[in-house]
């Protein structure tokens, strides 16, 4: 009778997941016309290609071990779960906890193969780790627990803190300023480079009905150079948003209509700050028609 009720219950189980997968497909292919859409394969299909990914920024394969996970999960966390995953395999312990251990490896692994690595992509993750977390906690003596609390909860202050204060912390405030400001009141056209993108019901007024709002995402400087001034032909109602410390071919401040100020952070591009350094700092605005007019007496230098 046990062993029946088992039966049936796989056989459900199966026949419900197989349903949503194949609904959920047949949802997808109809929406982008495309059959068949599959969208995890599709998400890691694009994730593995280097040309996709360079607009969104390429990472070391191994940034989601020793950056990402300790960053999203907290060092203490992240070490504890991996420290009981090796005991996990060594001891060949309960075989749920085996399942996740081999949850974690493997999605882990999987994850780093992709060029472009970000710690939201870890949140898979999170109930395996809390289920391997906290079965190695109580095998730590107590002066130990209270050790692994003290870091944990000193990560979640400071995650806090950059996560709520210093990550993208100009998006906001330029925003803010670009609807408020009287003097762009008729813009037809945002340009956004190398920062969020802005929202557009979060800039539209009565004026701005029409406005038109163009991502360059993460392309180089020069590809940005002249797309911006050679291709989109924007007129002279666009404005340029982009962090100031990721520009770095001519000068720029004498052109600059706003800047955010603060510390504004991007940690998909920290690489600009190294390079760049630290003083440019925040998200500024330029009138395109200025901008690009630099651009070309610089290019015809």
């Amino acid at each position: 009778m046990i062993k029946s009720k088992s039966i049936l219950s796989f056989l459900t189980l199966t026949f419900f997941t197989l349903f949503t997968i194949f609904y959920s497909c047949w949802i997808d292919s109809n929406y982008f016309n495309y059959w068949p859409s599959i969208p995890p394969l599709n998400l890691f299909l694009y994730n593995l290609d280097w040309s996709n990914l360079s607009l969104h920024g390429l990472h070391s394969k191994w940034l989601h071990l020793f950056v990402n996970g300790p960053l999203l999960f907290g060092p203490s966390l992240w070490v504890l779960t991996f420290w009981g995953i090796y005991k996990m395999f060594r001891f060949r312990k309960n075989l749920h906890y085996l399942l996740s251990g081999s949850v974690i490896v493997s999605g882990l692994g999987l994850l780093s193969i992709q060029p472009h690595q970000e710690p939201r992509f870890l949140l898979p993750l999170l109930i395996p780790v809390c289920i391997i977390a906290s079965h190695t906690l109580l095998t730590l003596t107590p002066t130990s627990r209270k050790v692994f609390w003290k870091l944990h909860f000193l990560h979640t202050i400071l995650g806090t803190i950059f996560y709520g204060f210093l990550h993208q912390s100009g998006v906001i405030p330029t925003i803010s300023y670009i609807k408020g400001s009287n003097q762009f009141e008729d813009i037809k056209s945002i340009v956004i480079w190398k920062t969020f993108d802005f929202p557009k019901t979060l800039l539209l007024r009565t004026s701005t009905s029409d406005l038109n709002l163009i991502n360059l995402q993460g392309l180089n400087e020069i590809s940005m150079l002249d797309k911006v001034c050679k291709e989109l032909k924007v007129t002279q109602k666009g404005i340029l948003v982009f962090p100031l410390n990721a520009f770095k071919t001519f000068g720029v401040l004498d052109l600059v209509v706003w800047n955010s100020f603060g510390f504004h952070l991007d940690m998909d591009r920290i690489d600009d700050y190294f390079e760049n350094g630290f003083k440019a700092n925040g998200i500024c605005v330029v009138k395109i028609y200025r901008f690009c007019s630099r651009y070309l007496e610089f290019d015809q230098i």
